[in-house]
């Protein structure tokens, strides 16, 4: 442990010995991840792949997370398309 950080400190192989004496492990992130936390599981996924250690997904879970982001993308370009719409038609005189 870092005595002035109070940070415990690992070595590269300290990690994998640790991660290959599981079975498996989760990967989990914050409440309203930001790019960090996004990443950090990108990086663990991806030592997990390296190291050969199995990840799982859900397929439940992926199919309603693509499910989410359609939605989001369709709600957006809707939105975007009514306020275009708005604009000529208020730059027309119309309103």
């Amino acid at each position: 442990m870092n005595p002035a950080t109070g940070v415990a400190e690992a070595s590269a192989e300290q990690v994998v010995k640790e991660i290959r004496s599981r079975d498996r492990f989760l990967l989990t992130a914050h409440e309203g991840p930001d790019g960090d936390a996004l990443g950090s599981l990108l990086g663990m996924a991806g030592l997990s792949a390296a190291i050969a250690v199995p990840l799982s997904l859900s397929a439940d879970l992926l199919t309603r997370a693509g499910r989410v982001l359609q939605f989001a993308v369709g709600a957006v370009t809707v939105g975007l398309g009514c306020a275009i719409v708005f604009e000529q038609a208020q730059a027309a005189g119309l309103f």
